[in-house]
């Protein structure tokens, strides 16, 4: 049996079931839980499904096609692609209209043991050993951050804008430093301690408010203390909230480049949409001549690389995660933002499942 945390009746918070050990596929795994990351898409259950993207733990079983990562320490992502149709040759895995999604579709990692298609697995062996349960962000977060930066084509030397304040963004500051590249991030007043840290990395921080009324003309003034004259740039916006993406288009310059992280990813549904005027954004792109990526989640194959930049110092997973208990009593989203918010800092959730 499989100890699992799912959403009462209520909603919030998590309470304790059993499920059946399920068989496993020739390519499927069973990984032994031992921390879990708790974000944006687990405040989004859905209704009898056990809720959890990403987790890092040991395979204890393992299909008669997948015996070589039994016994292995291993990170998993959401998304479970086909990795056959047309869609996942042309890399776009989180897109596969076959794939299965943990804490969505099918089962996840909020649990003592979750299945996973060992295809999508990233072992940390054989120099990617990353040791702690921070190393789940590997799987998730700190993945989406990579994919968006690999994903806009940044090059040594280039000026990076990042409009969030989440620990993606926190992530996007370390990748953007370690590729050599110069991040700037929008950040409003009221976040003093995120600024300081970017600071203290070697990033730039723009102040502008929340709603992004004046982000244009300090944008302007941000570019030109830089020397970055109107030469066009990258542009990432790291949540789903309006705000943020309304700030990244304000920092469009003739041709460049902005990159969204899905809402989908992010666990969030149509009716969390409201509030950006769609026609205004693709207007606002197209007049800049630029470029609207989107980025619909993770690429389970750059998570080497994201364990490399982890393993070489260049990515801080420890410094952006705290760890509860699964069995938390009061575990409920008042008493996560309260922890959240006590450091000042973006910062992930982890739950320890393995006891």
């Amino acid at each position: 049996m499989i100890r699992a945390w799912s959403p009462s009746e209520h909603g919030w918070p998590l309470v304790a079931s059993e499920l059946p050990s399920p068989p496993l596929a020739d390519d499927s795994i069973l990984v032994a839980v031992e921390a879990s990351v708790l974000g944006l898409p687990e405040r989004h259950p859905r209704p009898g499904i056990t809720p959890g993207g990403a987790a890092v733990g040991t395979v204890v079983e393992a299909g008669a096609g997948a015996l070589d990562l039994r016994g292995r320490r291993v990170v998993l992502g959401p998304d479970m692609a086909c990795g056959e149709c047309d869609v996942c040759r042309r890399a776009a895995v989180a897109a596969c209209p076959h794939r299965q999604v943990l804490g969505r579709t099918v089962h996840g990692t909020l649990a003592s043991a979750v299945v996973a298609r060992a295809r999508w697995a990233c072992a940390l062996d054989g120099g990617l050993q990353v040791d702690g349960p921070a190393a789940a962000l590997i799987g998730r977060e700190a993945a989406w951050a990579y994919t968006m930066f690999v994903r806009a084509g940044v090059g040594p030397g280039e000026l990076v804008v990042i409009a969030g304040h989440d620990v993606v963004a926190r992530f996007l500051v370390d990748i953007a430093l370690a590729k050599g590249a110069r991040p700037m991030v929008l950040l409003g007043e009221d976040r003093p301690a995120f600024a300081a840290w970017i600071h203290g990395r070697g990033g730039v921080v723009v102040g502008v408010d929340v709603d992004g009324g004046q982000a244009s003309k300090v944008l302007a003034e941000a570019r030109a203390t830089a020397g970055h004259g109107e030469r066009p740039w990258s542009i990432f916006a790291t949540g789903g909230e309006p705000a943020q993406r309304s700030l990244a288009l304000a920092a469009m310059t003739p041709g460049s480049r902005v990159v969204f992280l899905a809402r989908q990813a992010l666990g969030m549904t149509t009716e969390d949409q409201a509030g950006i005027d769609v026609l205004g954004a693709i207007d606002a792109v197209a007049s800049a001549d630029g470029t609207l990526l989107g980025v619909a989640g993770a690429h389970a194959d750059l998570l080497p690389e994201v364990a490399a930049l982890v393993v070489r110092g260049e990515l801080d997973i420890d410094g952006a995660a705290e760890l509860i208990p699964a069995e938390t009593p009061g575990q409920g989203l008042e008493a996560i933002d309260r922890l959240l918010a006590a450091s000042d800092l973006p910062r992930a959730l982890l739950v320890a499942t393995s006891g």
